[in-house]
């Protein structure tokens, strides 16, 4: 008769710790059903032996990131640091507390709440092993130096009137504006600041380009003579070369603020997506989320490209939704499957956003109910849960304008630094913010001095 396992406490943090069986099953047994009470929101809270299952999981995924992590860290390397526009990369292999926090999450999203195996269970954490590219900011910018960028700019081949100057330039150094005004501006805004955020991400979008239609050859998804016939033959002799890698594209997300602008422009967006999904029926095509108006540039590209790639109203609007972030959260983020078959997720980002999204992520976390943060952060998560629906909105607009604050650095653009609205909590100021996530580091490494991972009975 198999013995019974035991489940036990298995600290893998100072003072954080999840349920396994001591003793677990091996991987390849490996069975998960969702069972426990349902709570309020629909979502089940599972009993300790469900609990334990998953930690499982957890433990067998966080063993299998770490050995795939230097293979795909090598490859991300080798494809972007090298190019001038890029600060360094960075990579991690998901830990084991981020991991079983989202497969209880995933889990709860299944049809039958149920994972058969191992394998659909690593499925589910895409961004197992993360990578960043920070790309480098761009020189700041004169009076005169965007004086004669407004003056040069064309909507539909004609001059700015004397009243769309008059908006742009207002937006552009922040001036008091009507709402109506604002929105009217944001749109020229937009338009203005295109050259330069194709400036920051047009060596790392052409890597990418690169990448993907070498893998489409290297897989046999495409001769070189098709990939010619749609690509042009040179692209595709630059995409052989011996230092271009091959990569495999799931899911694109490009996320920004209602009022932000994003790390890739629609252009660049249309131009991937031409490059990853042409040829491909609807059931193999990658997911690409960015502002629906990249589906109507696709559409100039005319004959050249697959005219099923242009998404229906409909469609539009669930990008739009999945796409803009109340918070002004900010990033190219891409879902990718490494060489050697890793799940991946590599972020783009400038240096000062990067900087911005590590405080601003501890909002969102606390939302989410990650089991990641430390005590120090009581008194923010305190502050947070008290805000109403009407007071989380508007402090998600302050965050917003935070965020499009730093990436206008970033653009070399004139920036005005936001304040906290009035009658907020200053425990919620992105300077607090940053103050926590400082002193939370500090006591981190404090804390994992001589710590090692251990297991505790469960009483």
């Amino acid at each position: 008769m198999a013995a019974v396992s035991k489940i036990v406490k298995y600290f893998v943090k100072p003072g954080k710790s999840i349920l396994i069986n001591k003793g677990m099953q091996s991987s390849e047994n490996f069975f998960c059903k969702l069972a426990g009470d349902v709570s309020k929101n629909g979502k089940i809270i599972p009993n300790a032996s469900t609990q334990a299952k998953l930690g499982d999981a957890s433990v067998f995924i966080d063993a299998l990131l770490k050995q795939q992590l230097p293979e795909a860290k090598a490859q991300v390397q080798l494809m972007f640091e090298d190019l001038n526009s890029v600060v360094k990369t960075t990579h991690r292999a998901k830990g084991i507390l981020s991991i079983d926090s989202k497969l209880l999450r995933e889990i709860n999203k299944t049809a039958d709440k149920t994972f058969h195996n191992i394998a659909e269970a690593t499925s589910h954490i895409g961004d197992g092993i993360g990578s960043r590219v920070i790309t480098k900011s761009l020189g700041k910018l004169k009076k005169e130096e965007i004086q004669k960028m407004i003056s040069e700019m064309t909507i539909q081949g004609r001059k700015l009137t004397a009243r769309e100057e008059s908006l742009l330039t207002k937006f552009i150094y922040e001036k008091p504006m009507h709402p109506v005004e604002y929105k009217e501006g944001f749109k020229l805004f937009e338009q203005f600041a295109t050259p330069l955020v194709e400036k920051r991400s047009c060596e790392v979008v052409n890597q990418l380009k690169l990448g993907v239609i070498k893998h489409r050859i290297q897989s046999g998804e495409l001769s070189v003579a098709k990939a010619e016939e749609m690509f042009g033959a040179n692209i595709v002799k630059k995409a052989q070369a011996s230092d271009v890698l091959p990569l495999q594209i799931t899911e694109i997300n490009n996320y920004k603020g209602m009022y932000g602008l994003s790390e890739f422009t629609d252009n660049q967006i249309a131009e991937l997506s031409v490059v990853i999904n042409s040829g491909k029926t609807a059931g193999q095509r990658a997911i690409v989320y960015s502002d629906p108006k990249y589906s109507k540039i696709i559409e100039r590209w005319g004959d050249s490209v697959d005219n099923s790639l242009v998404l229906s109203e409909q469609e539009a609007q669930k990008v739009m939704k999945e796409t803009i972030k109340p918070s002004g959260y900010r990033t190219a983020q891409i879902n990718v499957i490494h060489s050697n078959g890793a799940f991946g997720e590599i972020q783009f980002k400038g240096e000062q956003t990067l900087m911005f999204g590590e405080y601003e992520h501890i909002a969102y976390d606390l939302r989410q109910g990650k089991n990641t943060l430390g005590e120090i952060f009581d008194e923010y998560g305190t502050a947070i849960k008290k805000l109403n629906n009407t007071q989380y909105s508007k402090y998600n607009e302050y965050l917003q304008r935070c965020y499009n604050y730093y990436n206008r650095i970033e653009l070399g653009l004139p920036a005005v630094k936001p304040e906290l609205p009035r009658g907020f909590d200053k425990v919620l100021s992105v300077d607090n913010m940053k103050i926590l996530h400082n002193k939370n580091q500090q006591m981190q490494r404090y804390l994992n001095k001589g710590f090692s991972q251990h297991l505790q009975e469960v009483a």
